[in-house]
């Protein structure tokens, strides 16, 4: 997620339903859960590509007690998470293009 965009907020990728047992999701391999369409309006990830300046982006991970969640998209993520969220953290990068 781009903090920093003009839009507001931007999502860059959703993954659902990733199993318990995974602890790496590999650059080119198989993306195990459902991908959400994300912001570009794509069920993949879109990577970062800021207008001006440096943008922090957002990495979320949540821990749910249930194995499989339906009927979830961008709009009703929270809401659907909110009585079967354990804990969650977050990872913050920077990322600035070359010539901006």
């Amino acid at each position: 997620m781009d903090s920093d965009s003009k839009a507001g907020t931007w999502i860059h990728w959703y993954v659902v339903n990733i199993p318990n047992d995974i602890n790496e999701i590999t650059r080119g391999g198989p993306i195990p859960g459902d991908e959400l369409e994300n912001d570009f309006g794509n069920k993949e990830y879109g990577g970062p590509c800021p207008e001006r300046g440096e943008h922090r982006y957002f990495f979320t991970i949540y821990a749910l007690r249930s194995e499989k969640i339906v009927g979830i998209d961008k709009v009703n993520f929270k809401e659907k998470i909110n009585d079967i969220l354990i804990e969650s953290t977050e990872l913050m990068g920077r990322y600035r293009r070359i010539n901006s």
